[in-house]
């Protein structure tokens, strides 16, 4: 698969590389950074997935604790940047890979 190829028109691998499975039976995780590489993962994820039964495609962002302190929850110390981490996450994957 050529860089500029879609990874959804890929055509399904002759031999995969996992033991044969059921379609959507094996959830595939994409663990993004939101730049030139993550859409480079993103392109990889998108072809295992559509070569793999169509296997559901997760994405995930972390967003760092800079405030290891231990006093609040990270979900609480987080909130905002948690927030607008789902909010990009979920715009850097519809601008890539649409629905």
């Amino acid at each position: 698969m050529s860089p500029h190829d879609h990874p959804l028109e890929a055509s399904p691998l002759d031999q995969p590389d996992w033991p044969p499975h059921g379609e959507r039976e094996y959830p595939i995780l994409a663990c993004l950074a939101l730049d030139e590489p993550g859409r480079h993962a993103l392109r990889h994820a998108l072809y295992l997935s559509a070569t793999h039964g169509h296997a559901p495609l997760h994405a995930a962002h972390v967003v760092s604790d800079d405030d290891p302190s231990g006093r609040r929850a990270v979900t609480e110390r987080h909130r905002l940047a948690l927030e607008r981490a789902a909010v990009d996450l979920t715009a850097f994957v519809h601008e890539f890979a649409g629905d």
